[in-house]
Protein backbone atom coordinates (compact mmCIF):
# COMPACT_ATOMS: atom_id res chain seq x y z
CA UNK A 1 0.00 0.00 0.00
CA UNK A 2 2.72 2.86 0.59
CA UNK A 3 4.20 2.09 -2.68
CA UNK A 4 0.47 3.30 -4.17
CA UNK A 5 0.39 6.34 -1.68
CA UNK A 6 4.47 7.22 -3.02
CA UNK A 7 3.33 6.87 -6.65
CA UNK A 8 0.20 9.32 -6.77
CA UNK A 9 2.14 12.13 -4.29
CA UNK A 10 4.90 11.78 -7.53
CA UNK A 11 2.36 12.02 -10.37
CA UNK A 12 0.48 15.24 -8.46
CA UNK A 13 3.90 16.73 -7.99
CA UNK A 14 4.99 15.73 -11.55
CA UNK A 15 1.66 17.03 -13.07
CA UNK A 16 1.69 20.56 -11.13
CA UNK A 17 5.27 21.41 -11.57
CA UNK A 18 5.74 20.46 -14.91
CA UNK A 19 3.25 23.10 -16.45
CA UNK A 20 4.83 25.56 -13.43
CA UNK A 21 8.21 25.35 -15.21
CA UNK A 22 6.84 25.43 -18.86
CA UNK A 23 4.87 28.76 -18.37
CA UNK A 24 7.96 30.14 -16.56
CA UNK A 25 10.52 29.53 -19.52
CA UNK A 26 7.92 30.79 -21.85
CA UNK A 27 7.31 34.24 -19.43
CA UNK A 28 11.67 34.66 -19.02
CA UNK A 29 11.74 33.91 -23.15
CA UNK A 30 8.97 36.78 -23.71
CA UNK A 31 10.36 39.40 -21.47
CA UNK A 32 14.24 39.09 -22.37
CA UNK A 33 12.91 39.19 -25.91
CA UNK A 34 10.84 42.12 -25.20
CA UNK A 35 13.31 44.08 -23.23
CA UNK A 36 16.26 43.76 -25.71
CA UNK A 37 13.96 44.76 -28.51
CA UNK A 38 13.05 47.35 -26.31
CA UNK A 39 16.83 48.46 -25.78
CA UNK A 40 17.34 48.07 -29.71
CA UNK A 41 14.50 50.52 -30.67
CA UNK A 42 15.75 53.04 -27.72
CA UNK A 43 19.35 52.61 -29.33
CA UNK A 44 18.11 53.55 -32.80
CA UNK A 45 15.89 56.48 -31.64
CA UNK A 46 18.48 57.73 -29.52
CA UNK A 47 21.28 57.57 -32.65
CA UNK A 48 18.81 59.35 -34.86
CA UNK A 49 17.97 61.81 -32.91
CA UNK A 50 21.97 63.07 -31.95
CA UNK A 51 22.49 62.88 -35.45
CA UNK A 52 19.51 65.29 -35.91
CA UNK A 53 20.78 67.78 -33.37
CA UNK A 54 24.20 67.60 -34.92
CA UNK A 55 23.99 68.38 -37.95
CA UNK A 56 21.75 71.64 -37.40
CA UNK A 57 24.83 72.45 -34.54
CA UNK A 58 26.98 71.56 -37.66
CA UNK A 59 26.14 74.36 -40.25
CA UNK A 60 28.10 76.60 -40.11
CA UNK A 61 31.29 74.50 -39.40
CA UNK A 62 30.35 72.52 -43.20
CA UNK A 63 29.46 75.52 -44.80
CA UNK A 64 32.54 76.97 -43.82
CA UNK A 65 34.78 73.98 -44.27
CA UNK A 66 36.17 74.54 -40.66
CA UNK A 67 37.17 71.74 -39.20
CA UNK A 68 38.14 73.76 -35.62
CA UNK A 69 34.68 74.59 -35.66
CA UNK A 70 33.41 70.60 -35.69
CA UNK A 71 36.40 69.57 -33.40
CA UNK A 72 34.13 70.64 -30.35
CA UNK A 73 31.27 69.19 -31.36
CA UNK A 74 32.55 66.33 -31.57
CA UNK A 75 34.56 65.51 -29.01
CA UNK A 76 31.64 66.18 -26.04
CA UNK A 77 29.77 63.55 -28.13
CA UNK A 78 32.69 61.52 -27.49
CA UNK A 79 32.31 60.87 -24.29
CA UNK A 80 29.33 58.59 -24.50
CA UNK A 81 30.61 55.02 -24.21
CA UNK A 82 28.08 54.22 -27.48
CA UNK A 83 29.83 57.03 -29.69
CA UNK A 84 33.46 55.62 -31.50
CA UNK A 85 33.26 58.43 -34.56
CA UNK A 86 32.00 61.42 -35.56
CA UNK A 87 32.09 62.42 -39.29
CA UNK A 88 31.58 65.42 -40.67
CA UNK A 89 31.20 65.44 -44.53
CA UNK A 90 31.13 68.18 -47.71
CA UNK A 91 28.55 67.71 -50.20
CA UNK A 92 30.66 65.41 -52.11
CA UNK A 93 31.12 63.30 -49.32
CA UNK A 94 34.44 64.32 -48.60
CA UNK A 95 35.57 64.19 -44.36
CA UNK A 96 35.98 67.88 -43.25
CA UNK A 97 36.76 66.30 -39.82
CA UNK A 98 36.52 63.11 -37.85
CA UNK A 99 37.67 61.50 -34.41
CA UNK A 100 38.43 58.23 -35.51
CA UNK A 101 40.17 56.32 -37.84
CA UNK A 102 39.05 53.03 -38.78
CA UNK A 103 37.53 52.01 -42.23
CA UNK A 104 34.35 53.65 -43.11
CA UNK A 105 31.32 51.85 -44.61
CA UNK A 106 29.19 54.86 -45.47
CA UNK A 107 27.31 55.06 -48.58
CA UNK A 108 26.49 57.43 -50.83
CA UNK A 109 24.44 59.47 -49.78
CA UNK A 110 24.26 57.49 -46.36
CA UNK A 111 21.37 55.80 -45.17
CA UNK A 112 19.28 57.33 -42.12
CA UNK A 113 20.38 54.20 -40.41
CA UNK A 114 22.21 50.94 -41.38
CA UNK A 115 24.08 48.01 -38.86
CA UNK A 116 27.63 47.23 -40.56
CA UNK A 117 29.99 44.89 -38.39
CA UNK A 118 28.62 45.50 -35.25
CA UNK A 119 28.12 49.59 -35.83
CA UNK A 120 25.27 51.20 -36.26
CA UNK A 121 25.51 54.13 -38.88
CA UNK A 122 23.54 57.25 -38.08
CA UNK A 123 23.69 60.21 -41.10
CA UNK A 124 21.73 62.92 -41.70
CA UNK A 125 21.96 65.78 -44.10
CA UNK A 126 22.74 69.44 -43.36
CA UNK A 127 20.80 71.81 -44.97
CA UNK A 128 21.19 75.16 -44.41
CA UNK A 129 17.94 76.46 -42.10
CA UNK A 130 16.05 79.35 -43.49
CA UNK A 131 16.36 82.96 -42.67
CA UNK A 132 12.92 83.69 -40.50
CA UNK A 133 11.16 86.53 -42.16
CA UNK A 134 7.96 86.98 -40.07
CA UNK A 135 8.38 90.57 -38.48
CA UNK A 136 8.88 91.76 -42.38
CA UNK A 137 6.36 90.43 -44.54
CA UNK A 138 7.48 92.20 -47.50
CA UNK A 139 10.39 90.07 -47.43
CA UNK A 140 8.74 86.76 -47.19
CA UNK A 141 9.41 84.41 -49.91
CA UNK A 142 8.17 81.22 -50.57
CA UNK A 143 10.24 78.49 -48.65
CA UNK A 144 11.99 75.46 -51.25
CA UNK A 145 13.49 72.75 -50.47
CA UNK A 146 16.70 73.81 -48.60
CA UNK A 147 20.08 72.31 -50.80
CA UNK A 148 22.09 69.73 -48.84
CA UNK A 149 25.35 70.87 -47.63
CA UNK A 150 26.90 68.08 -46.08
CA UNK A 151 26.62 65.21 -44.16
CA UNK A 152 26.79 64.04 -40.39
CA UNK A 153 26.93 60.77 -39.57
CA UNK A 154 27.23 59.55 -36.16
CA UNK A 155 28.85 56.05 -35.25
CA UNK A 156 27.11 53.34 -32.41
CA UNK A 157 29.09 50.61 -31.46
CA UNK A 158 26.96 47.95 -30.41
CA UNK A 159 29.27 46.44 -27.77
CA UNK A 160 28.64 48.38 -24.43
CA UNK A 161 24.75 47.33 -26.03
CA UNK A 162 25.42 43.93 -26.01
CA UNK A 163 27.45 43.89 -22.28
CA UNK A 164 24.61 45.85 -20.78
CA UNK A 165 22.18 43.18 -21.71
Amino acid sequence: MPQFNSDIRQRVLFLSLIPMLIITCILGFFFTYTQLNHARSGLLEKGQELSELLSAAAEFGILSNNAAELRPLSHHLMQNPLVIDVVFMDQDFNIIYRENTFELAVSSPPEPSSLIDKHWYFSHPVRPAPIRTDNVPELFAEQTAAETVGWVTLIFSDEPYENNN
